[in-house]
């Protein structure tokens, strides 16, 4: 028997750091910065969650909202926008500024690891990114 050399080739993981959505929908309220984001695509469940992003957006129709799809390119101009603590857990969100007009929430755990891989002086986040759908929270990746 002769020896073989198998080459396996891995597979991406689903939230592989190699991995993004092609671009994304972003529905917030006319009046503020925080958003609704979630990936986009034709598919039934984009459709779904979609609709879920204008429902929250519009709040019961008392806001007036705005809604978008973007490419989910790399983009400079990132911003350390704020912090966020839910009173009914212990969750705690770091809110970035995405150059394009919006806010988007991306919990401490997500934050922490970003910090690893960027710069941020004074809140200014240096370089070019784009954004990661992470478990329930979005991240910015290069």
């Amino acid at each position: 028997m002769q020896n073989e050399l198998i080459v396996i080739q891995p597979r991406l993981k689903k939230n592989s750091n190699d991995k993004w959505n092609d671009s994304f929908f972003v529905g917030n309220r006319e009046n503020g910065l925080l958003a609704y984001m979630t990936a986009y695509d034709t598919t039934k469940a984009c459709e779904k969650r979609v609709d879920t992003g204008v429902r929250w957006a519009e709040w019961g129709g008392r806001f007036d909202f705005v809604s978008r799809v973007f490419d989910n390119e790399l983009v400079e101009g990132f911003v350390v926008h704020g912090f966020d603590s839910r009173s009914s857990t212990d969750n705690k969100w770091i809110r970035i500024f995405d150059p394009r007009g919006f806010v988007v929430e991306m919990s401490v755990k997500d934050f922490t690891n970003f910090l690893t891989e960027a710069e941020v002086i004074k809140g200014h986040i240096k370089g070019l990114w784009r954004w990661k759908k992470n478990g329930k929270s979005w991240t910015l990746i290069k």
